[in-house]
């Protein structure tokens, strides 16, 4: 007996090929919102010191918010999966419904939280003003570059200053620009 067959069974091929096919697209969508962060830090910094460190404080209030949602969300995949594994087509659709209008809630919980609540949370964790400023403009941003990126053919930026704008237009050929 290998060591590969007493280790994971006689289909162990087969569940490291179930293995990755889920956990690569995990992968990519986790890689890619690492990524924005990254590029967002990346233009800033080139635009200043309040600038980067605005955007860094907004990336890191957004970024646990925005893994939250994302996360309650994705819920719908693996109900639907477990729907259409026990024969139940005709459940899934009731799911998908559930989940967009779970969607639609959060998001205007979101907003609406960002609203009544954003400077206030902001103004009390003792920054700069300059940078308290960019950090609540980067997040208004953000909101207004998901509404508007929901468009097909945008690309949104959101910005604080003429640099930034420059850059996003020539590296990322944005589009729409949302001021922050």
């Amino acid at each position: 007996m290998t060591g590969w067959i007493r280790w994971f069974g006689a289909d162990g091929k087969a569940k490291f090929r179930r293995f990755f096919g889920i956990m690569l697209p995990i992968l990519v969508t986790q890689t890619a919102i690492m990524g924005m962060n990254f590029c967002d830090t990346v233009m800033s910094g080139h635009a200043g010191a309040s600038q980067l460190a605005g955007t860094a404080i907004g990336g890191n209030i957004w970024m646990p918010v925005f893994t939250t949602l994302n996360g309650i969300l994705m819920a719908s995949m693996p109900l639907s999966a477990q729907l259409l594994g026990a024969g139940r087509r005709a459940e899934i659709g009731k799911v998908i419904r559930h989940g967009l209008w779970m969607a639609l809630g959060l998001a205007l919980l979101c907003y609406a939280a960002a609203a009544l609540f954003l400077e206030a949370v902001v103004s009390r964790l003792g920054l700069a003003p300059d940078v308290a400023y960019v950090a609540t403009h980067y997040l208004a941003g953000i909101g207004i570059g998901i509404a508007a990126s929901k468009v097909k053919g945008t690309r949104v930026c959101t910005c604080s200053d003429v640099y930034s704008a420059e850059l996003s237009k020539r590296h990322n050929n944005s589009n729409i620009l949302t001021m922050g």
